[in-house]
């Protein structure tokens, strides 16, 4: 990467390695854990695998209406983190993931063929951006293969960091909601086939699909000033042209099923969803993915729509991270 992530981050800056997400490495030791912001608040989430499930061993959830570095040390603190390797998510609305044909360049050659292709894409100086390749499954054969470059503007990077390392919280991963989502819809896959995902939380969805454990495609759909009334008709509208989309342009990845995510009140769009999409429609059950134990908030599907991307990217283990 030509990006000078000493420039970037200061000196204490880490390296990034190749390949999403944002990784920058750490002193302490032990697995990782989220301490992210998520909607209305912070959650803190830290997962062990026990057998084909996940068991929630931590989790705590602050109201917080802005993070503050206060608020994560806090929070960091009654969860037992403080001494932990994290993983933040990035705010949506800070990055962009672009869908792109892959150069057809040497592999030394990739990163300057990307930076050359997204440069007017961006609405920052590309010298400004920090990216990373998110390669997907698909080509060969002689079809063309994609990849998408995630990218976000330094300072962004650099704002994130300062709120964790005002009270020493070591930042190994920076992950965005698109592969969060991407972890749990891996879960879901029959063998041999992909499957979309949608979650929706106020106005916002996300659509991801998933095929052999990698993220294929991602959408998002913004139901900013949409009235109330025509929400859910353009939801299904979007969905039903994301599925049209992926199924002609990754034709030969066969699509089983779209998952609606976990929400405070799914039924009528689920509803909505079944009868109009011409794909099986069912609803997420954490449950077959995750152990939530003694933390009987987390059977609550409105607490599972707001920490649905913390629970994602909490799978995420050291082994994947290095």
């Amino acid at each position: 990467m030509s990006f000078s992530l000493t420039q970037a981050f200061g000196s204490a800056a880490r390296h990034l390695r190749p390949g999403w997400p944002f990784k920058f490495g750490g002193a302490k030791n032990g697995g990782l854990a989220v301490l992210s912001a998520c909607p209305g608040g912070v959650a803190a989430v830290r997962l062990e695998r026990t057998g084909l499930k996940f068991r929630v061993a931590t989790f705590a959830l602050q109201e917080a209406p802005v993070v503050t570095a206060g608020i994560l040390a806090h929070l960091a603190g009654e969860a037992g983190l403080k001494k932990t390797l994290l993983i933040a998510l990035l705010p949506p609305e800070t990055y962009q993931m672009l869908l792109l044909e892959t150069p057809v360049v040497p592999d030394d050659e990739l990163t300057s063929a990307v930076r050359w292709k997204i440069k007017d894409m961006v609405d920052y100086h590309i010298d400004e951006a920090v990216f990373e390749l998110l390669k997907l499954p698909g080509g060969g054969s002689g079809r063309p293969s994609y990849l998408y470059a995630v990218t976000a503007p330094a300072q962004a990077i650099r704002e994130l960091l300062a709120l964790y390392r005002e009270h020493g919280l070591a930042i190994e991963v920076i992950d965005v909601e698109e592969t969060a989502q991407r972890n749990i819809g891996a879960k879901l896959e029959p063998p041999g086939h992909a499957v979309g995902l949608l979650r929706v939380f106020g106005e916002r969805g996300l659509l991801t699909f998933t095929y052999a454990g990698e993220l294929v495609l991602a959408r998002r759909i913004d139901l900013r000033g949409v009235p109330a009334a025509e929400m859910m008709d353009r939801l299904v509208l979007e969905t039903q042209r994301s599925i049209d989309y992926f199924e002609r342009q990754f034709h030969v990845l066969p699509l089983a099923k779209l998952y609606l995510a976990p929400m405070a009140d799914s039924d009528a769009l689920y509803r909505q969803l079944h009868e109009q999409l011409t794909l099986p429609v069912e609803r997420l059950d954490l449950g077959l993915i995750f152990d939530f134990g003694d933390y009987a908030e987390l059977q609550q599907p409105a607490t599972q729509a707001r920490v649905f991307h913390a629970l994602g990217a909490a799978m995420r283990d050291r082994k994947a991270a290095a």
